[in-house]
């Protein structure tokens, strides 16, 4: 089957702050991660359309870079925890992308 997703992602995970709309900051888990978007696991569904702030970190070339990104939550899926909840990145700085990019590319030819 072919993946018609515009970014290859990579499962990743790490633990993921979401400030909510009502401004309380909570902690997911996210279950995999590209360059576009980040789905995350968490107790409760994400009110589709919500444009939520993002906080993770990850390492890009041997250092951790701190991730703050807006993201629309675009689905829920009901998982046996709770729901796997997909976002799509809004509007990120070019090096914010590359550093996505960059930490996809090296996660994927890891697995090669």
């Amino acid at each position: 089957m072919n993946d018609l997703r515009r970014y290859p992602r990579v499962a990743v995970v790490r633990p993921v702050w979401i400030r909510t709309s009502s401004g309380v900051v909570v902690q997911a888990r996210s279950t995999n991660l590209s360059q576009g978007g980040i789905a995350v696991a968490f107790e409760a569904p994400a009110e589709i359309g919500a444009i939520l702030e993002l906080s993770f970190n990850l390492v890009v070339r041997g250092r951790q870079v701190d991730f703050r990104v807006q993201g629309v939550a675009r689905f829920n899926h009901l998982s046996s925890n709770g729901y796997i909840i997909g976002f799509q990145f809004v509007k990120l700085d070019d090096d914010v992308s590359e550093s996505l990019r960059e930490f996809v590319a090296h996660k994927r030819s890891m697995k090669d």
